[in-house]
């Protein structure tokens, strides 16, 4: 009886915690979303407004009449396109580091996660000067090039993980049966890597998509990115809460929503391939 009272408390606590964790960071997103349905006269209400007839006021003047949607296929095409690009290399050089050996391969592993330890701002001024001299500031193939670049690290030691966890032997039968090393990587290995691949691919959206730093420095008003398009309505004489956060919804829903369905998805990709070699 004492167990089961102690079990109970110990549940209560937990769940108790959790709630309130959750509450403590969704609450600023909740907020977000209901000031950018809001009209600008509720949004600074005191005490404030919480129930109110919503509009889409501050979404059309951002995205239909404003020039914002353009941001938003940049968004779009700079992150898919990385995505693609990123996996594809990480998929191949993750299966090269798990099943070849050569001189220097921990080496190379270890200066993965080195590199990707490296505050994103060290790179600033050298990439700055680099794109300047290349004449690929404020173009989508700039964007697409250090996007790419900054997730392969992490995608291939992820991946390495996880191909290393798919027995050597499924690969050995598939040659003995007539197929060559690429027939074996894709009928045999991919199949089974599938969600180590699709959760590292959508981890690098998640990066890719949020991403402000390098935009705001790479880019410029042909390729501005969602992201930084939000710092746009701060200025020194008002700030357009009801605009900043319509395009912020906008940046942070595909994520969410993403995050929310594929959750599971994402947790059974990462933890499968978390083996020891």
């Amino acid at each position: 009886m004492q167990r089961k009272f102690t079990k109970l408390i110990g549940d209560t606590l937990s769940y108790t915690f959790l709630a309130c964790a959750l509450v403590f960071f969704m609450f600023p997103i909740f907020w977000m979303l209901m000031t950018s349905l809001k009209q600008p006269q509720d949004t600074f209400a005191i005490p404030p407004i919480w129930i109110f007839k919503p509009t889409l006021q501050n979404y059309i003047k951002t995205f239909v009449e404003g020039a914002y949607y353009k941001y938003l296929f940049v968004s779009l095409r700079v992150t898919t396109v990385s995505i693609f690009v990123a996996t594809v290399i990480s998929t191949l050089a993750a299966y090269a580091t798990a099943r070849f050996r050569f001189r220097g391969k921990t080496g190379l592993l270890m200066s993965l996660l080195v590199f990707y330890t490296i505050p994103g701002i060290a790179y600033a001024i050298p990439l700055y000067m680099l794109y300047g001299q290349l004449k690929i500031q404020d173009t989508p193939l700039g964007l697409m090039i250090i996007f790419t670049a900054l997730t392969i690290p992490f995608s291939t030691w992820v991946l390495h993980g996880y191909f290393v966890s798919i027995p050597k032997d499924l690969e050995d039968s598939a040659m003995v049966d007539g197929c060559t090393k690429l027939g074996a990587l894709t009928r045999v290995v991919l199949p089974l890597a599938a969600p180590g691949v699709a959760s590292t691919a959508i981890l690098t959206f998640i990066t890719t998509w949020n991403s402000f730093l390098y935009p705001a420095i790479l880019a410029g008003s042909r390729t501005k990115t969602l992201p930084v398009a939000v710092a746009a309505f701060i200025t020194d004489t008002r700030i357009e809460w009801g605009q900043a956060c319509a395009v912020a919804s906008a940046v942070i829903l595909p994520v969410l929503l993403l995050i929310m369905f594929a959750q599971r998805f994402i947790v059974m990709g990462l933890t499968s391939g978390a083996v020891k070699e």
